[in-house]
């Protein structure tokens, strides 16, 4: 490896926020010494629109959702649930799943009579923003903000990202499910480029102080997630009462304590009242459908063994 000399005066040290700079030949292994802007959030767009790499995304994800909701209608006249294409290693399947009105205020009670509000609760801002005196009281109480990158487009990028209609109706069952599952995989290979492209794009300084910037075909803003709230300062000064009427219990925490044996699904089922059935559409490769099974499995075998431990 070639030591890299000193150069402790070179004109090309700059403090500049803006500027992403190589050092000069003397002391850089590259015979170049270049100004080179950091591209922001707006540039990087720019960039994904004009490769063609973000309106081939959004051609994949609707023609995947034409594909699949006409192999939906081609199997829902079977009486068969359940179909699997081995040679392609997928599954189309209808699952049953209830559509429930939940007691959220008994649901947390209950919570709170076993300890455990503190621990699963959220704040469900949604009700919360339309009581400003709540509102008012929790803004103390308020996480340190957190966003998300929306690009908006104007005519020219809409224009670009226009998708043409895919004529699959007159495709076999075989075709459409061998089209799902390799149309798929570049979805999801292009969706990746996407959420890593959004990654880059919110490390924006530009974007962090202006808040929005426009491009070529439109511009790109930074959003605000809905708030989170420090919910043990909340409940060691304010009591249980707001959380119990305001708090929605996280999906992820009251898995985790089902897992650990400290609460069942009948202890939350009785909370639900099912208003409805609905059959839902699935299409997986059978592989993740095999790996869902068998983590389901296994935290079931978890919850079953901290419960005798109990």
């Amino acid at each position: 490896m070639t030591e890299v000399k000193n150069c402790d005066n070179c004109i090309f040290q700059s403090g500049r926020p803006e500027f992403d700079l190589k050092r000069c030949k003397r002391c850089s292994r590259t015979e170049k010494a270049l100004f080179e802007p950091i591209p922001t959030a707006a540039d990087l767009m720019e960039s994904f629109m004009m490769k063609g790499t973000y309106p081939t995304l959004k051609l994949y994800e609707k023609h995947l959702k034409q594909v699949k909701d006409t192999l939906k209608s081609k199997l829902l006249s079977s009486e068969e649930r359940r179909h699997e294409f081995n040679e392609v290693n997928l599954v189309a399947k209808f699952v049953p799943k209830k559509i429930s009105d939940i007691d959220y205020v008994g649901l947390n009670t209950y919570l709170e009579d076993l300890g455990l509000l503190a621990h699963i609760l959220e704040i469900d801002h949604k009700r919360v923003k339309k009581e400003p005196m709540i509102l008012e009281q929790l803004k103390a109480y308020q996480l340190e903000p957190t966003h998300y990158v929306k690009p908006s487009f104007n005519k020219l990028g809409k224009n670009l990202n226009q998708v043409p209609e895919l004529k699959n109706e007159g495709w076999s069952v075989e075709e459409l499910a061998f089209t799902c599952r390799t149309m798929d995989a570049k979805y999801s290979s292009y969706k990746m480029q996407y959420e890593t492209l959004k990654e880059e794009m919110i490390k924006c300084e530009k974007l962090k102080t202006d808040k929005k910037l426009a491009y070529k075909y439109g511009s790109v803003s930074l959003v605000n997630n809905a708030p989170l709230y420090d919910i043990a300062s909340i409940y060691n000064e304010m009591g249980s009462d707001l959380l119990i009427e305001y708090g929605k219990p996280n999906h992820e925490q009251l898995q985790y304590f089902m897992t650990r044996g400290m609460l069942t699904k009948n202890d939350i089922e009785q909370f639900k009242t099912v208003k409805d059935i609905a059959l839902e559409f699935v299409v997986m490769d059978l592989d993740s459908e095999r790996r869902i099974i068998e983590a389901f499995q296994r935290r079931q075998m978890q919850a079953a063994q901290n419960r005798l431990r109990a």
